[in-house]
């Protein structure tokens, strides 16, 4: 039993069943195989390739008990305090990134309204070849991140009071789905924005027709949910082809972010870490180890950030 409304844990195993798990985040190259896991789990497969293991499990814990529920084109769970929702959006059947992110913010905004005491606190996005570009009917050509962010705003500007959390991570598999999963609680919230860094929701137009719809965290009592972060001050990705800079350049964001030391960062947090290239990781690794992170606390993932020239994000996780 855990004493506070939701707990997040990164392991290399799959979890034993309790009644207070909330959700399973599984990423793998390969979907988990069923006789792994219990039908009374939510569980979302994400299609990164993990580092040195066959698969990262993400658990979401809840102090109360979880209810699994379904509305339109979306799976749930709820405890008292917190909801989890996903949906997974084939964009074959949208026409189009584009289309697909703006069905799937319409229903997170309708799922919203049909909770209106869960206040939304971080969002997931997980999509293929990122940072891909493409016509998509306009031109010049854009990424597809920023079609991604196109249609998020047609769907979402204007309708948050507070903004959440975010993370968006190109995979690689071919397969075209969007997945989106997001955490709200009925807790009060608010945003904390980085005095390093433009907030996203500000950035220039010269990043995306639409900015991107992130707060750099959102503070709950007593946890602080933070996005993804990159190797950016104010708007501008610094440090192109230095992955050893962008790392140093990330925590000295995530120091300003939360006035803590990288050392304290690194025994308060588990890290989810995003690597463009697979022969980054064992370095990596070793550098979050100098930093004083164990590698216990660090689940190392191939995938691309949204801007091409960032070889390397973090997310701190909720411990």
């Amino acid at each position: 039993m855990i004493d506070t409304a939701i707990r997040i844990r990164l392991q290399s195993q799959p979890p034993v069943f309790n009644p207070h798990i909330l959700a399973v985040v599984v990423y793998s190259v390969k979907p988990p195989c069923v006789d792994q896991l219990p039908p009374e789990l939510l569980v979302v497969h994400v299609p990164l390739e993990p580092f040195g293991v066959d698969a990262v499990w993400e658990i979401y814990e809840c102090r109360d008990p979880v209810v699994l529920g379904t509305e339109p084109h979306m799976r749930l769970s709820q405890s008292a305090d917190v909801l989890f929702g996903v949906i997974e959006v084939p964009e074959a059947a949208h026409t189009g990134l584009k289309s697909a992110s703006q069905f799937a913010y319409e229903r997170l905004i309708q799922c919203q309204s049909r909770h209106p005491a869960f206040k939304l606190v971080k969002v997931w996005n997980y999509l293929d070849a990122i940072t891909e570009l493409t016509h998509a009917g306009q031109t010049p050509a854009i990424q597809r991140y920023q079609q991604f962010c196109v249609g998020r705003a047609l769907a979402c500007e204007h309708q948050w009071p507070v903004i959440p959390a975010g993370v968006a991570i190109g995979f690689r598999s071919g397969y075209r789905q969007l997945t989106v999963f997001w955490l709200a609680m009925r807790q009060p919230i608010r945003a904390v924005e980085n005095p390093r860094q433009t907030s996203a929701y500000h950035y220039p137009s010269e990043y995306s027709p639409k900015a991107p719809l992130f707060s750099r965290a959102v503070a709950t009592t007593p946890a602080l949910f933070i996005s993804g972060t990159a190797s950016i001050v104010e708007s501008a990705s610094l440090h192109m082809g230095d992955w050893r800079a962008q790392l140093s350049e990330i925590f000295i964001n995530l120091q300003a972010l939360t006035g803590q030391s990288a050392a304290d960062l690194c025994l308060s947090y588990q890290f989810k870490v995003y690597v463009k290239d697979v022969a980054m990781a064992e370095p990596v690794m070793q550098a979050m180890v100098v930093l004083g992170a164990t590698p216990q606390r660090v689940f190392i993932l191939i995938g691309d950030v949204c801007r091409d020239e960032l070889l390397i994000e973090l997310e701190p996780v909720t411990h």
